[in-house]
């Protein structure tokens, strides 16, 4: 997960949302637009320190102020890691327009295109119900082959992309990808030594675009917010589909994904929010360790908006386990909007911080969690060998107490 929801964002979330109705389009800000996107959108360009993406030369061919864009980028963020955030910016910011461009990341590290597409439709439905116009925009080539082979990742998830604009009402888009294939370098820009982009198996001539293999330049951000301003053009000037179309999600919880150390004796405390109608406090449906949780075990606190749910086992969780929680509501809207399964899972240690040897957080504690620790042994807290997970008792030097924690729990599988 990223950034956990801040209390700021929940006295935004009360105040925006005092009656169970959608935002309307009355309260975004005319004129406002706001990007979001990983680092081609936040801005890098290693020739130019200063760049700021493309937003300013976007600004510059719809005549209005750089002061109206404001970039949310996240360098190095996938869509479903930029979520969170992208809801936090959204309800600070209140913008007429919402440019998005996710997927660059995603394809690196591999994630489904399924999960890229589900998160880039939350987005969607999150603007559409504050009564922002989404536009969506297609990933852009780049020439690092080992990565994405041909820019063959970039084209598939490009045509989902393309689908997802074309079956939601009310969503515009920008064909970023073909816009740079459309406009290739002039002659004799690119060299021999220049950066080759292949395109399924077809070179195109790009190397004036960018700064790196990935990365536009001045040039390339010029190029960028063209392509972006074609977008918005074609929007026109349809006002945005009024409706509430953002699910519940999961924005903060205790213990969170992936935390070890976690006591035996532990309450699981969850906020669901919702940017539209508020959540069904009826319709929670909790899971922890496989066992669905009785309604009558919960405690819901807070508002419809930013509910608070507590459940305090009856029965301490046993030591070294991981447990998996999953949580599943409707908001109150009509047809309601779902949220299906959302899980997460931590780890259970005695409940004086200590953890018991699962170094390599694969469940189950054997011969790699002792080679990590036979690495590590005999260094200190801010010495290059160390390595937090192997300092099992958490005194900052890795010794033979680590060693006898790991040594009683060896062979366990959680």
């Amino acid at each position: 997960m990223m950034r956990k929801t801040s209390l700021i964002t929940a006295v935004l979330l009360a105040l925006l949302f005092i009656a169970p109705a959608p935002v309307s389009a009355d309260g975004v800000n005319p004129g406002v637009y706001m990007v979001a996107g990983d680092s081609i959108t936040q801005g890098y360009d290693s020739g130019t320190w200063w760049s700021q993406g493309y937003p300013p030369y976007l600004a510059d061919l719809l005549e209005t102020a750089a002061s109206n864009f404001v970039n949310t980028g996240i360098g190095g963020a996938t869509a479903e890691q930029g979520l969170d955030e992208f809801r936090e910016d959204l309800l600070a910011v209140m913008p007429q327009y919402v440019l998005i461009m996710f997927g660059t990341n995603d394809i690196s590290q591999g994630v489904p295109r399924d999960d890229t597409i589900a998160a880039l439709e939350a987005m969607v439905d999150a603007a559409r119900t504050v009564g922002s116009i989404p536009v969506l925009g297609t990933v852009i080539p780049r020439s690092i082959h080992e990565v994405d082979t041909f820019n063959r990742g970039a084209l598939q998830l490009n045509e989902r992309i393309l689908e997802l604009a074309e079956t939601t009402e009310g969503v515009g888009f920008a064909d970023n990808f073909n816009y740079f294939l459309a406009n290739p370098c002039p002659p004799f820009d690119c060299g021999p030594d220049d950066l080759e982009f292949f395109v399924d198996g077809v070179p195109y001539a790009l190397c004036c675009y960018y700064s790196d293999a990935l990365h536009p330049g001045q040039l390339g951000y010029t190029l960028l917010a063209q392509s972006w301003y074609e977008g918005l053009l074609d929007r026109g000037d349809i006002p945005p589909v009024a409706g509430d179309y953002a699910a519940p999600w999961v924005s903060a919880s205790t213990p969170g994904d992936g935390d070890t150390g976690v006591p035996e004796a532990t309450e699981i405390s969850i906020t669901l929010s919702d940017l539209g109608s508020g959540v069904d406090a009826a319709t929670i449906a909790l899971s922890v360790a496989g066992e669905a949780v009785p309604a009558g075990l919960l405690a819901v606190g807070g508002t419809a908006e930013s509910l608070e749910i507590t459940y305090t086992p009856e029965i301490p969780f046993t030591t070294g386990a991981w447990i998996d929680v999953s949580i599943s509501a409707a908001d109150l809207a009509a047809p309601p909007n779902l949220l299906e399964g959302y899980g997460w899972s931590f780890q259970v240690s005695s409940g004086d911080g200590e953890t018991y040897g699962d170094i390599d957080s694969s469940g189950r504690i054997d011969g790699l969690d002792l080679a990590l620790l036979a690495h590590a042994f005999g260094s200190m807290e801010g010495e290059p060998r160390y390595l937090e997970t192997a300092d099992l008792n958490g005194d900052g030097v890795v010794d033979g107490e680590d060693l006898a924690r790991l040594a009683a729990w060896f062979g366990e599988i959680f």
